[in-house]
């Protein structure tokens, strides 16, 4: 096999684990990642509605963040009655802590896929 063919071979894997994501290898990346914070932005983030994103980046790469969307007071809201806390509100819109992104963590891209059948 030359080395075009290889590229090409790589290029298309790139492509099929961009568009196919398994949730199961999601959920201890997102784990790991909170353990390994030195503070608790993150889950003050969490209490405050922000959720998880996972943007990806060039040459394979792709970053776990936290960032406030739209939801933010919906998500703030169901997460303390889930753990039977108090509401805390998210950051004003329009805010400079509302456009807030925390990077957990970069990773490849192939770590979350799923893997082709057959």
């Amino acid at each position: 096999m030359g080395k075009r063919e290889a590229d090409r071979i790589e290029e298309a894997l790139l492509r099929y684990t961009a568009e196919r994501v398994d949730l199961d290898r999601l959920r201890p990346l997102i784990e790991q990642s909170l353990q390994r914070q030195p503070d608790d932005r993150a889950n003050a983030m969490l209490r405050r509605g922000a959720q998880f994103h996972v943007r990806p980046l060039g040459d394979g790469l792709a970053e776990l963040v936290l960032s406030y969307s739209d939801a933010a007071e919906f998500l703030a809201v169901h997460r303390a009655e889930a753990f039977q806390g108090e509401a805390e509100d998210p950051p004003a819109v329009g805010s400079a802590e509302r456009d807030e992104v925390l990077v957990l963590t970069r990773f490849p891209r192939s770590a979350l896929a799923s893997l082709p059948r057959g």
